[in-house]
């Protein structure tokens, strides 16, 4: 029995200590980009929409069939709103990962002791405490396995070769682009295990770099790229600065990472300390022919690189994968047998576990615990549906951390809840961030609210710690007079728009929007003082532009706002203008929207113009 733990120590104990430190992480509720992605179901009709659903680039441009699409649907489908098999599928995941770790450890060191503390190393750092708490960073739990896979099956083939491990290497690698895009470094892992440990074998390489290639000039071709915000890229000497910031990150935690913080005076002198030292020794130990420190290092390096050009999206979760390198250095190290050496490992690993293991264990808890919060709203949401159905629902009492954790990705559009909103004077508990997007479409104008509950359209709920409670009569007693004496800030026609706030130039209402013809008038409030813009947004179908694009001109108060184009690219289409200081101070301002040519119904009397959507002032 003792004999048989000595062998298989190093792929049992690390899973277990994984379940242990992720207990909490792994049983957290769906939370933001989650229900974007669960709500890819309502689009699957039939089994000819999954080539569009799986395949379809998103979210900058991304094509992730494996770990988002097919993740998100087939959990959804089979299990509903339950996120423990998603969770389980993500722990097992990574359980393959840390056994292919130990194998792969094993193979370049001879060392038991090396195989298993590799993985138990990767497992506290602070790269995983969100992908094992977040099922929408499935992405880097799924990529590290494939990236794990496909060296391990690339070391065989070279030192054993064979056409069928030299072909399963390459199918490998191919499906781990369906998990993430940094699978794209494979080659320079292929290529650094070659420079260190056979040297000959590097031809073996040139497939690899130039399928990475291919996939390269493919991405770029449909990706998007933002010249502004989070996922702009700048390709410039700040890279530097931003890969020191990773590698102390990984090493010894973050200043501010999430909501937690720790103490600079600590985890920055130890980060800096650390990283002196694990470069010093890792040098070393190369010099002495010790090279598995220095293949680590060649991991972090080269899978954190694609990301340092993302120098305001700076994520904890992008160091799953480079931290699995950093975990086999240390490792290496205190198994190597040279005693300054295990010193020095030794170090780096108590400065782990004072400051890097506190953030892993920061992140899935207050995961877990923002989770909590989304289920309690996702169920008193799915009892309202019951209870009214048909009614617009207005909630207060939200907190930041729930709104941007899940809210404003529209849980509620599951249950086919499509207007849910924070009441008017409940939105000013809920701090703005612009970079993560504008508050407010999702935010009641005041005088929406009063309009909506006075006339029993809508239902008041609070917020409370474990459920949603009724507060509609109380609310409608508190609604001030001069709320029904202005005018809306932005209409929404996916709901009830009163006729008063429109002008000339629309259709009857229909369920969930409305027709304008040629030329239609909306009334809305002034833009105020804040830097906003006119948001013109809603959906045109394809017969629309069957005989060419549709120009869009706006106006507002008289002004000139601007135009666009509608054409078959860009069906559900979305302009924004930029509110002139004319505008400022106003009232009431009027907007016609006009279009260069209409469409008619065959066998109809109606000129049909443009399908709404939004009309309003929207942030910045």
């Amino acid at each position: 029995m003792m004999e048989r733990l000595r062998l298989w120590w190093p792929w049992i104990l690390p899973p277990v200590l994984m379940l242990i430190v992720y207990r909490h992480g792994l049983s957290s509720w769906f939370q933001q980009d989650d229900f974007a992605w669960l709500l890819q179901w309502r689009q699957f009709n039939s089994w000819s929409d999954l080539p569009g659903l799986l395949f379809t680039p998103q979210a900058q441009g991304t094509i992730r069939p494996w770990s988002e699409r097919a993740f998100f649907l087939a959990g959804y489908g089979l299990f509903g709103m339950d996120p423990r098999p998603m969770h389980a599928l993500v722990a097992l995941t990574q359980i393959g990962s840390l056994w292919l770790m130990a194998s792969l450890m094993l193979r370049l060191t001879g060392s038991r002791i090396a195989a298993g503390l590799a993985p138990m190393l990767w497992v506290i750092s602070p790269g995983l405490g969100t992908p094992m708490s977040w099922l929408s960073t499935y992405n880097q739990i799924l990529c590290g396995f494939f990236l794990l896979a496909a060296l391990t099956l690339f070391i065989r083939a070279a030192e054993r070769p064979g056409v069928g491990r030299t072909w399963s290497a390459m199918g490998v690698f191919v499906l781990g682009f369906g998990a993430l895009e940094i699978n794209l470094v494979f080659p320079a892992l292929a290529t650094a295990w070659c420079l260190l440990y056979a040297p000959w074998q590097w031809k073996r390489t040139l497939p690899y770099w130039a399928v990475s290639g291919l996939y390269f000039v493919l991405h770029q071709a449909v990706a998007a790229k933002p010249a502004e915000g989070p996922y702009a890229m700048h390709w410039n000497l700040e890279m530097g600065s931003t890969l020191v910031r990773y590698f102390g990150t990984a090493l010894a935690g973050g200043r501010t990472l999430g909501p937690w913080r720790l103490p600079e005076w600590g985890w920055a002198p130890g980060a800096w300390v650390a990283g002196i030292v694990l470069l010093a020794v890792a040098g070393a130990a190369w010099r002495k022919g010790h090279r598995t420190p220095a293949f680590g290092l060649m991991w972090f390096a080269a899978t954190i690189g694609p990301v340092l050009p993302l120098r305001d999206h700076f994520s904890t979760y992008y160091l799953a994968i480079p931290a699995a390198g950093l975990a086999m250095a240390v490792a290496s190290l205190l198994a190597s047998g040279n005693r300054r050496w295990a010193i020095a490992a030794a170090a780096v690993v108590v400065v782990q576990l004072a400051f890097a293991y506190q953030v892993t264990r920061a992140a899935e808890r207050w995961h877990l615990e923002r989770g909590a919060k989304l289920k309690v709203l996702f169920e008193g949401l799915e009892r309202i549906a019951q209870v009214h159905p048909g009614k617009k629902v207005l909630l207060t009492g939200m907190d930041t951390a729930t709104y941007w954790g899940g809210f404003f990705d529209g849980p509620h559009k599951l249950l086919g809840l499509n207007e849910v909103f924070i009441a008017p004077d409940a939105a000013a508990r809920i701090q703005a961030y612009p970079e993560l997007g504008d508050m407010g479409p999702t935010i009641a104008s005041r005088v929406e609210a009063a309009r909506d509950v006075l006339w029993g359209r809508a239902v008041v709920y609070g917020i409370e710690e474990k459920a949603l409670r009724n507060i509609t009569r109380a609310y409608a007693k508190s609604i001030p007079e001069h709320w029904l004496e202005t005018r809306p800030r932005m209409l929404n026609f996916s709901g009830v728009v009163a006729e008063q706030d429109l002008g000339e130039g629309w259709h009857p209402v229909e369920v969930g929007a409305r027709w304008m013809g040629k030329r239609a008038v909306v009334y809305l409030a002034g833009p105020g003082d804040g830097e906003v813009r006119l948001r013109v947004a809603g959906y045109l179908p394809e017969v629309c532009v069957k005989d060419g694009p549709v120009e869009v001109r706006v106006w507002a108060g008289g002004l000139e706002m601007g135009g666009g184009t509608i054409t078959a690219k860009n069906l559900s289409f979305e302009f924004l203008f930029a509110s002139p200081e004319a505008l400022r101070g106003r009232s009431e301002v009027a907007v016609e929207i006009e279009v260069s040519r209409t469409y008619k119904e065959p066998g109809g009397w109606r000129e049909l113009g443009l399908h709404f959507g939004q009309i309003g002032w929207a942030q910045r």
